[in-house]
C-alpha cells in the first residue's frame, strides 16, 4: 500500500467515502472475512485529536488493515481474491 492509498483509506473510514467506494469495499470485505490472512491487529489512530490503539482486522501477508485497504479502488489483494 502507498502512502497516498493509506491517507485516502483513512480519510474514506473515518470522514466521508462515497457510495462507489462502500460498495466495492462491502463487496471485497466478504472475501476477506472468509480469507485465514485476515487477523485481529492493533493500529495507532489519531480520533478526534487523540492517538488510539484500534483493534481491527489486517491482512496477514500485506500487513494493512482491511477495511481502509478494501475502500480505495487502486488496492488489490495480495493473492487475487478481490474480482475488479
Amino acid at each position: 500500500m502507498n502512502l497516498l492509498h493509506i491517507a485516502e483509506g483513512w480519510y474514506k473510514s473515518k470522514i466521508h467515502a462515497d457510495e462507489k467506494s462502500i460498495i466495492l469495499s462491502k463487496e471485497r470485505l466478504k472475501e476477506c472475512i472468509k480469507c485465514s490472512h485476515a487477523v485481529d491487529k492493533k493500529f495507532l489512530k489519531l480520533i478526534n485529536g487523540k492517538s488510539v490503539n484500534e483493534k481491527t482486522k489486517a491482512c496477514k501477508l500485506c500487513g494493512c488493515p482491511i477495511v481502509e485497504k478494501s475502500l480505495v479502488k487502486e488496492e488489490q489483494c495480495k493473492i487475487g481474491k478481490w474480482n475488479e
